[in-house]
């Protein structure tokens, strides 16, 4: 992939290269998954700006919670200052958009709350989202995003199970994003691209080991990959272990062979980790460039993830989860 880089974003790149000094490596993520408990996570983060603005020992829990917010948040805004091509900043915003739509959809079917996941960030505050598809109140939304969220809440009333709300939202999403590709750089179109093909073939290797029919799969698989659904189809009744010669000649061979290696222990810990890993690999190719959009975009994802993974390790603590068990989602090459 070729990335030449746009001179308008010299100063924004220096920018980011002094925030990816924060990062946070694959040690500290180890050192945080082998701590005993919240406490002691809170203490080995107390140098890192997560732990920012509070030092409560009796609520580090709390603490911990709002520090990765404030944290992403402050990402979000970075992305947002340096950003200036409003379609790129819409289609990046757009994935934790239709996330949010998700959780608003899980809560009114649920009746409960689920704060910690919602995203701080997007095109639309949750409230604003939450109004939207619960009260009519679309004024603040855009006319092809409330006629896309539309249709999304006519298909969920029907089949309002959580993973049939995940298939519709995340088709939908992909469909918001498409539309608005030839807008952005070639750099947002492959890693788009590559996105869809990771959540198919993530369907892919659950429906089977879940034991679900093909009609599941195709419930799932979203348009616009490059592994289209024939593809899947063809090989939705193949044995595991000869799966990563089907996919020998895409850049998902490894991703393929690690997954099923990993099924043998009944865990997707070892795919999820291989898709990480493609996805960061995809993302560190702009660290070679001085200039251009494309760094600023990669910086925003290294730090989701750096926030899903201390997220992870919070909720593992809080449940008392096996360090060994945290340590295998955490991807060998970080941001």
């Amino acid at each position: 992939m070729e990335l030449k880089g746009n001179p308008d974003y010299a100063y924004a790149v220096g920018v980011i290269r002094v925030h990816e000094k924060e990062l946070l490596n694959r040690e500290r993520f180890n050192r945080l998954a082998e701590t005993k408990d919240v406490e002691d996570l809170a203490h080995l983060l107390s140098d890192t700006p997560y732990s920012e603005g509070g030092h409560d020992e009796t609520h580090s829990d709390m603490v911990l919670w709002e520090g990765l917010n404030r944290e992403f948040l402050r990402a979000v805004s970075l992305f947002s200052t340096l950003c200036h091509d409003r379609a790129v900043r819409e289609v990046v915003f757009l994935r934790y958009d239709f996330h949010n739509a998700k959780v608003v959809f899980k809560e009114k079917i649920t009746g409960e709350t689920y704060e910690n996941a919602r995203y701080p960030g997007g095109n639309y505050p949750f409230q604003v989202l939450k109004s939207a598809i619960e009260e009519d109140a679309w004024w603040d939304i855009d006319p092809g995003i409330r006629d896309i969220l539309r249709r999304c809440r006519e298909t969920i009333e029907q089949d309002p199970r959580p993973l049939h709300i995940d298939h519709v939202l995340d088709r939908a999403m992909y469909e918001a994003i498409l539309a608005r590709a030839e807008a952005v750089p070639a750099f947002v179109r492959t890693w788009v691209v590559s996105e869809i093909d990771l959540t198919n073939m993530g369907a892919f290797f659950r429906c089977r080991f879940a034991g679900e029919s093909k009609s599941c799969l195709l419930d799932a698989l979203i348009a616009g990959g490059t592994l289209d659904a024939a593809f899947f189809e063809k090989i939705w009744e193949e044995a595991l272990e000869s799966l990563p010669s089907r996919f020998q000649h895409t850049p998902y061979r490894r991703i393929v062979k690690k997954g099923t290696e990993g099924f043998a222990r009944e865990s997707f810990a070892a795919l999820d980790r291989a898709m990480l890993e493609y996805r960061l690999a995809l993302h560190r190719e702009t660290r070679y460039m001085a200039m251009g959009i494309e760094p600023v975009i990669s910086f925003l994802f290294f730090k989701e993830t750096e926030t899903k993974l201390l997220r992870m390790i919070l909720v593992g603590k809080q449940n008392r989860i096996d360090p060994e068990i945290l340590k295998e989602f955490i991807p060998n090459v970080l941001g």
